[in-house]
């Protein structure tokens, strides 16, 4: 486990100077790294991120000790494993994650909403303050960590925000990164592999970009001007073919290839393919030798496969299953394919497609074999939809993104009061439609519903979301009518609803203690009355997780989470609603509740999806 100190401050109680001066010694150039392995034996092998605001721990350090920065580390480890355990989930003094990924993706998040910087939780990622978020993520793609916060941010809902803030390059970049190569490949490197990969210009067995990169010598480039980065790439070919490595063809560079790389400057990259000075070799350079024998070595321990990069047969095939289902059958798809329309193919395409299979699949992420073959996956799938767009498409994949699953529909529904649909989380575990049908009342779910989205919302019968929360899909004029079931409500109705409601609301450990007298009467008091109560038993069902929010007033959950703005696309399948932004809404993250509602009854099935847009 990873331990960072932020400020350490030492109070020593000791029997002599020189002990102050041993002490301070282990603290400079020991406890540190002592602290990562001390927290390995006391947590154990927890990729649970804990960042804490402060711990004071008493340790006992003898300097004539065998090792006293161990044992000092192991004190220090022990204390902090005690303010985790203690922590009041308050957020106070501890924020934790799930991991790595998931911490450095909030930061992100919070980067670009200008709100990092002045969170203590993020002090040991200072080292990116001055950098853009886009900046950020390239360098943690570089250092081998950028599938898991793609991952991280993609289930945010915050990667275009991230996305529409890079350049040509930097997306490039970004798409072709392989995490499971660690830092060592430099992306350059890897742009100048790729090219002798398409362009097949390699003379003998393929060189990976892990290879490349011990021995290549990259030239410093303007990341803001493609002729910059060309001269750049072309400086590594020219390197290549100087060994005797790769072998130009005279042929321009195929059609995928300038998908992919679109950030270069193709003319100029096209003219060093092309020209008629051939490769020289350089005799007696020992740097050239020592490459082709490393080569030559890598052949003959590996055999024909020396290149780990390029994925193993069928591994391909797996990846394009993925990628279908999460384009095409998976909870989200509708997102998906709307954000990759307005993408287009292309680079950014590409990061949103990794993004979403590292989301799905981590564990490719850090596999040698898996990981690039999800990354020449998404390549060919970007490239054989350039293709498509032209009319020869092939690509199954291709056929969902371009076909009438993608074709733009209806515009998507906007309300004031659409973070009502959170809501319907609370109506399903409460489990209305059966409350409803023990009660005799089956026939009165749109209504009943609709008639708490009024009550809590103060929206008016026709709001479109209102009306999606109800059920009622159709159009407008038709929702009114279903109000009327409880005008004609008998007593004996009302009263069955209630004691059903009451029973199940108290299997769920809530009490409805004060009911209020919501506005958006009907006019039939014991209709009304029974209303309240379902709309204060939907709101204390939901809020019951929103930690010292639970117990809040209804005003206020309205105010703070039900009434704010938002657009909703219905599919065949799917609900997708993204809400405006709240300060409030870490406490909905936290409560789980912008995770996907599976299967609503009353919704056709469909599954309910949320996330948040920018203000």
């Amino acid at each position: 486990m990873k331990g960072h100190i932020g400020h350490l401050i030492c109070e020593y109680v000791v029997a002599g100077e020189q002990d102050v001066a041993e002490l301070d010694r282990l603290a400079a150039t020991s406890l540190a790294a002592e602290l990562a392995a001390a927290l390995d034996d006391v947590r154990g092998d927890d990729g649970t991120v804990h960042v804490l605001r402060e711990v004071v721990a008493d340790c006992r350090v003898d300097p004539g000790a065998p090792d006293p920065a161990k044992d000092w580390a192991r004190s220090l480890a022990e204390a902090i494993d005690s303010a985790i355990a203690a922590d009041d989930g308050s957020g106070f003094g501890v924020v934790s994650f799930p991991d790595e990924g998931a911490y450095l993706a909030r930061y992100l998040a919070e980067r670009l909403r200008g709100r990092a910087s002045a969170s203590w939780c993020f002090r040991p990622l200072a080292r990116f303050h001055d950098l853009r978020p886009a900046e950020v993520l390239l360098v943690l793609a570089r250092e081998g960590r950028g599938g898991p916060v793609l991952a991280a941010l993609h289930r945010e809902g915050v990667l275009l925000g991230i996305l529409s803030s890079m350049t040509a390059a930097e997306l490039a970049v970004l798409a072709r990164c392989e995490p499971g190569t660690g830092p060592t490949a430099d992306p350059l490197v890897a742009a100048a592999v790729r090219v002798a990969d398409c362009c097949g210009l390699w003379a003998n067995d393929p060189m990976s970009a892990a290879v490349a990169a011990r021995w290549l010598r990259p030239a410093r480039a303007d990341w803001a001007d493609p002729a910059s980065l060309t001269d750049a790439v072309v400086d590594l070919l020219g390197q290549l073919a100087e060994a005797g490595v790769v072998v130009r063809d005279g042929e321009p560079p195929p059609s995928r290839l300038r998908v992919e790389l679109d950030w270069l400057d193709l003319p100029r990259l096209t003219w060093w393919l092309t020209g008629d000075d051939g490769p020289a070799l350089a005799e007696g350079r020992t740097h050239w030798a020592d490459l082709v024998r490393a080569l030559a070595a890598s052949r003959d321990a590996s055999g024909p496969s020396a290149d780990h990069r390029r994925p193993v047969v069928g591994t391909s095939e797996e990846v394009r299953r993925v990628l279908l289902r999460l384009v095409a059958r998976e909870p989200g798809s509708a997102s998906l394919r709307q954000q990759l329309a307005a993408a287009g193919p292309g680079a950014r395409a590409a990061v949103l497609l990794r993004a979403a299979v590292a989301a799905d699949q981590p564990q490719w992420m850090t596999d040698p074999v898996m990981e690039p073959a999800v990354t020449d996956a998404v390549a060919g799938v970007v490239a054989a939809w350039e293709r498509h767009v032209a009319s020869v498409g092939i690509d199954e994949v291709v056929h969902v993104l371009t076909g009438p699953a993608a074709a733009p529909g209806a515009a998507p529904l906007t309300s004031p009061v659409a973070g009502v649909l959170l809501l319907l989380r609370a109506a399903a575990d409460l489990r209305l439609p059966a409350v409803l049908h023990r009660a005799e009342c089956g026939d009165a779910l749109p209504g009943t519903l609709l008639a708490v989205a009024i009550r809590l919302t103060g929206a008016v019968p026709e709001d479109p979301a209102a009306l999606l929360f109800a059920g009622l899909t159709g159009p407008p004029g038709g929702s009114p009518p279903a109000l009327d079931v409880w005008r004609r409500a008998g007593a004996r109705q009302c009263a069955a609803v209630r004691a059903e409601l009451e029973r199940v609301v108290a299997a769920h450990g809530v009490a409805l203690d004060d009911v209020p007298a919501f506005d958006g009467a009907l006019g039939h008091p014991l209709a009304d009355e029974t209303l309240d109560l379902v709309a204060f038993a939907v709101l204390r069902v939901w809020s019951r997780w929103l930690g010292r929010f639970a117990t809040a007033g209804a005003e206020y959950l309205a105010a703070h989470f039900l009434r704010r703005w938002g657009a909703v696309e219905v599919t065949a399948d799917e609900v997708v609603v993204e809400l405006a932004e709240a300060p409030l809404d870490v406490v909905l993250e936290l409560a789980g509740y912008l995770t996907p509602v599976n299967a609503v009854p009353w919704l056709g099935g469909r599954t309910a999806t949320f996330r948040l847009g920018a203000r």
